[in-house]
């Protein structure tokens, strides 16, 4: 998980480390990392959060068992429900 600056003071997170970060273009920076608990699909989960300036950003360890809709525009929509267990 990825979250900006501000709300991760905002939610005064720990800093637990710093990584580094193979981006798109191949560069790699080093980010500082957090610890934050989330509430997802009901059940809380320890989460490392990345501190970015660019936006918020959910990886796919949060996302696996779930429906991901979105539309691919600046400000679309994204609706994200728990897939049913098989």
């Amino acid at each position: 998980m990825a979250l900006p600056s501000e709300l991760i003071e905002n939610l005064s997170l720990p800093k637990i480390d710093d990584q580094d970060v193979l981006l798109g273009d191949g560069t790699v920076v080093s980010l500082e990392k957090y610890l934050a608990k989330v509430m997802w699909h009901g059940e809380e989960h320890s989460v490392s959060v990345l501190r970015t300036e660019d936006g918020s950003i959910a990886g796919m360890f949060l996302l696996l068992g779930s429906r991901v809709i979105l539309d691919g525009i600046e400000n679309g929509n994204v609706s994200i429900d728990v897939l049913p267990s098989i």
